[in-house]
């Protein structure tokens, strides 16, 4: 987890000011199934990704608003990316004349995704990695140049749906998909042609594994 240490601490010197949010908690929820999908709609502004989707047990509490689960992804190359989730989905407009695909390199900087774009591409949807909060994600976004507005998608932050398919009691969990491995990035290095496997540990130390076969 040190690396989401890092992440947090370097959005907030981004800021400048210190994080008014509740902390991330990150806990552990019996799932019946886990899943692996894909590819994202993104390819145009920014890495392709796929996604886990984690289905909790019935009776399992739902998260809580800044309580998140952790999912491995693995590929061939040897490189193991650890993410949180869920994915919060943050909604932003560009001011007229501006289209989202300015903001990639901060995107990609911070390890988020692009997502569907709106709004003849003034719009789109900000993936942002479960290590952020949603309060964190919006003061950051709302500083760069040329962003009119953003608002979280509230369907995608209380980790009962997935912003691709909608699966009651789930959490939808991407990771960019890139050819170069660099660990620690939040993006998976992989070959065409090799599956991207992921896994989650049950509360009893059991783990959930599923795979997918990127094209």
């Amino acid at each position: 987890m040190r690396n989401k240490a890092i992440v947090a601490t370097a959005i907030w010197a981004l800021t400048g000011c210190s994080d008014p949010s509740p902390a991330v908690q990150v806990v552990t929820r019996r799932a019946a199934e886990l899943s692996v999908e894909g590819p994202g709609a993104g390819t145009a502004i920014g890495p392709t990704y796929v996604a886990a989707v984690l289905r909790f047990d019935a009776g399992e509490a739902p998260l809580a608003r800044n309580e998140r689960v952790r999912v491995v992804f693995m590929s061939q190359s040897g490189d193991r990316e650890e993410v949180l989730g869920p994915a919060t989905s943050m909604l932003v407009q560009m001011e007229p004349g501006h289209l989202v695909e300015e903001l990639r390199s901060r995107v990609d900087s911070l390890g988020w995704l692009l997502g569907l774009r709106f709004l003849q591409g003034e719009g789109a949807a900000v993936l942002v990695d479960g290590a952020t909060t949603v309060e964190q994600a919006t003061r950051v976004i709302g500083l760069w140049p040329a962003v009119r507005s953003v608002v979280p998608d509230d369907n995608s932050t209380t980790g009962t749906v997935s912003p691709a398919v909608r699966i009651p009691r789930s959490v939808w969990i991407p990771i960019g998909v890139v050819s170069n491995a660099v660990p620690g990035d939040r993006r998976l290095g992989t070959t065409p042609g090799f599956p991207v496997r992921a896994e989650y540990t049950q509360p009893d130390g059991s783990v959930l594994r599923a795979e997918f076969l990127p094209r």
